[in-house]
């Protein structure tokens, strides 16, 4: 779950503001590809640990 989280929101932030950033230029792609590994590359260590602690505090809440 972890995994699928970051690589969703790597991606769908990265393509934003890549475009918001240069915009869609021919560059755009590449850009945009190194910009989401980054992002995944930060985003799933720490999506990992926030996920089971998020889980913990909601499930305390609802009890």
């Amino acid at each position: 779950m972890s995994f699928l989280i970051a690589f969703c929101m790597s991606s769908i932030m990265s393509f934003a503001m890549v475009a918001i950033n240069i915009g869609f230029t021919d560059s755009f792609f590449s850009a945009w590809l190194k910009s989401w590994l980054i992002g995944l590359a930060i985003g799933f260590p720490t999506a990992a640990a926030i996920v089971p602690l998020a889980r913990k505090i909601v499930f305390k809440q609802n009890a």
